[in-house]
C-alpha cells in the first residue's frame, strides 16, 4: 500500500530562526511513518521576490528531510495568480524555481497509483506552459489506472465559500477551474489534495473528493476553523484514505484574515 505524506505552506524564511527546528519535527514524522513519497504542495518559501536565496536554501532543506519528495510551487514561491493584480507570477520567479524543482507538474507511479502534481500558479496566466500542463495532464490521466492529484490552490472554497473573507484570493479562477474539472472529475481521480488555506477540511462527496492540508508553521483563521499539521494519504487498492496528523511546531504563528 503506497503511503504519501502531504506537507504544505512551510513559509521557510518567515521565522527563519525556527526553520532548522521545524525540519527536525518533520524528519521525526517521516522517520516514524516511512512514507513512500512526500508531496509538498506549495509555499515552501516566504518572500523570494525580495530574498531569492530562499529558493536556493529550500533545496537542501527539503533534501535533508530524508525522503523521496515531489514539490509544486505556491503563490509565495513564484507569485500570485495574475487576476489578483499584485505580486503576480513572473518569469523570473518561475524560472528560478524551475531551475531547482522543475516547473511544478510531475508524475510518480507507486503500487498501481499515479501521484500527480500540478502548478496552480500558471493557471489563468495565458503562458504557453498553462496549455502545456493541461495537455500533459490529459495524457497522464489517460494512462493512469488510479490517481491522486496534488496542487497548491483549491478548486473552490466548499459549500460555505461565499462567506470566506477575500474569497477571490484563495481558489483558482473560474476559467482554469472549468478546464480542469472534466479531467479531475474522472472516477480514476480518487483524491485532490491541496494546501494554501492553512487549515484542514475534507469533502469526500465532491467530484473529485477533496482534502485541504493545513500549514505546518502557522494558522490562518477562516470560517472559525484552525488546524496545524500534515496529512497522511493511504492509497490501498482502489481507495484513497487520509488522516490529519497534528504537529507541535516551534515558533507557530496565528493569523486572522
Amino acid at each position: 500500500m503506497p503511503v504519501v505524506l502531504q506537507v504544505t505552506d512551510l513559509h521557510l524564511g518567515r521565522l527563519s530562526a525556527h526553520d532548522a527546528a521545524r525540519r527536525e519535527v518533520l524528519r521525526s514524522v517521516i522517520a516514524g511513518m516511512q512514507p513512500d513519497l512526500v508531496v509538498v504542495t506549495g509555499d515552501v518559501c516566504e518572500n523570494p521576490i525580495d530574498s531569492p536565496e530562499e529558493v536556493d536554501n529550500a533545496l537542501p532543506w527539503l533534501d535533508a528531510l530524508g525522503a523521496d519528495y515531489l514539490v509544486t510551487p505556491g503563490n509565495h514561491d513564484v507569485g500570485n495568480k495574475l487576476s489578483l493584480g499584485k505580486f503576480g507570477i513572473t518569469r523570473g520567479l518561475f524560472d528560478h524555481w524551475s531551475q531547482h524543482f522543475g516547473r511544478g507538474w510531475a508524475r510518480r507511479d507507486l503500487g498501481g497509483w499515479s501521484i500527480i502534481t500540478l502548478n496552480t500558479q500558471i493557471m489563468g496566466s495565458g503562458w504557453p506552459e498553462e496549455a502545456e500542463q493541461l495537455t500533459w495532464l490529459e495524457a497522464q490521466l489517460a494512462s493512469a489506472e488510479r490517481a491522486a492529484v496534488f496542487m497548491h490552490m483549491p478548486l473552490d472554497l466548499g459549500p460555505n465559500g461565499d462567506a470566506v473573507p477575500n474569497a477571490h484570493y484563495w481558489p483558482i479562477d473560474p476559467g482554469p477551474r472549468d478546464q480542469l474539472l472534466p479531467l479531475l472529475s474522472q472516477p480514476k481521480v480518487r483524491v485532490l489534495a491541496t494546501g494554501h488555506l492553512h487549515h484542514y477540511a475534507s469533502f469526500p462527496s465532491a467530484k473529485p473528493p477533496r482534502v485541504w492540508c493545513p500549514s505546518s508553521t502557522f494558522q490562518v483563521h477562516i470560517e472559525g476553523l484552525t488546524a496545524l499539521g500534515v496529512i497522511r494519504h493511504d492509497l490501498e487498492g482502489d481507495i484513497a484514505r487520509h488522516r490529519y496528523l497534528p504537529l507541535d511546531m516551534p515558533g507557530v504563528e496565528s493569523v486572522t484574515v
